[in-house]
């Protein structure tokens, strides 16, 4: 597999956009019958530490795809790179949303990321670990926090202007319902 400098990595950014996988570490909580949904942001620098004006945000997992990496192993990736965890059941079929990030966003409330040019499918993971610092060595993770679903951030103190996109994603899998599952099949969701 063939690596890029950094020169070569910054230039490729400056002309193309980037493959990447969001992850949405979720949980649902509670007795049968009265589950609720959770949220796991994580807080990082946005868009990096050292960028003029950067802050601290809450914002969803995620990074590029690997060359020769399947989307499986990259949400894996993600999860245990940023977090240093695994999800707990199966992974999805396909995204809760498709997001891409403009360096120039058309909107004000379109995605964004000033560095880069960046399409991602954002997947909703079900992940049961109690997650606590210290995460790995290179985590974007500064930390991590669950949220109730009806409980989300404040739309200004999330990165990347996925507030609207996140509130889509948990209201989507909020009429899906937490997953069920029989001694004989894995865990699946409901349909509406």
């Amino acid at each position: 597999m063939t690596r890029f400098t950094d020169a070569e990595w910054a230039e490729l950014q400056r002309r193309l956009p980037i493959a990447c996988v969001d992850v949405l570490p979720i949980r649902w909580i509670g007795p049968a019958g009265g589950r609720r949904l959770q949220v796991g942001l994580i807080e990082r620098w946005y868009p990096e530490a050292g960028w003029p004006g950067a802050r601290r945000v809450w914002c969803v997992l995620g990074g590029r795809q690997r060359m020769e990496e399947t989307i499986p192993e990259a949400i894996v990736a993600q999860l245990k790179g940023t977090l240093g965890c695994a999800p707990t059941g199966p992974l999805p079929p396909e995204p809760v949303a498709l997001v891409e990030y403009l360096p120039r966003p058309r909107t004000p409330e379109a995605p964004d990321d000033p560095r880069r040019h960046a399409i991602g499918p954002l997947f909703a993971v079900e992940v049961g670990a109690e997650i606590a610092p210290p995460f790995p060595p290179g985590s974007d993770a500064l930390g991590f926090r669950w949220f109730d679903a009806n409980g989300l951030p404040d739309s200004g103190t999330i990165g990347f202007h996925l507030a609207g996109t996140l509130q889509r994603c948990v209201a989507r899998l909020q009429a899906d319902g937490p997953p069920v599952a029989s001694a004989s099949e894995p865990a699946r969701r409901r349909s509406s």
